[in-house]
């Protein structure tokens, strides 16, 4: 599990499943810094948001092009131009299925959710 800190360069996920974490003290994340992610897992108890593009996403995760968004009903995420696909199991727990351009987003529910 890698943190998430906006103030870092690069957060490089390399090989294999990696998951950063957003904790407490941030209301917002970008996947501006984030290299080679499958999952973004939000922890903190306040309200956090983030936008995301199909570029972000593609430039974000690995050569599947999929991103994989858990935490509760205080995370906001502004998805651009995305399409609902219907709700998908995903190592036996539900998402919501999102398509944005060649990328997947996989948003868990209760997380609320903004096609812009």
């Amino acid at each position: 599990v890698l943190i998430y800190d906006a103030l870092d360069t690069l957060i490089n996920g390399g090989i294999g499943f990696d998951t950063v974490l957003v904790e407490s003290g941030t209301s917002s994340f970008s996947l501006e810094n984030l290299r080679n992610i499958e999952q973004i897992l939000v922890k903190s108890p306040q309200a956090v948001t983030a936008t995301l593009t199909a570029a972000d996403v593609k430039a974000a995760t690995d050569a599947n092009n999929q991103l994989i968004i858990s935490g509760g009903s205080n995370v906001q995420l502004n998805l651009d131009d995305a399409v609902f696909n219907g709700q998908v199991l995903y190592n036996g727990h539900a998402y919501e299925q999102y398509t944005m351009g060649t990328t997947t987003v996989l948003v868990e529910d209760p997380i609320v959710i903004t096609v812009i």
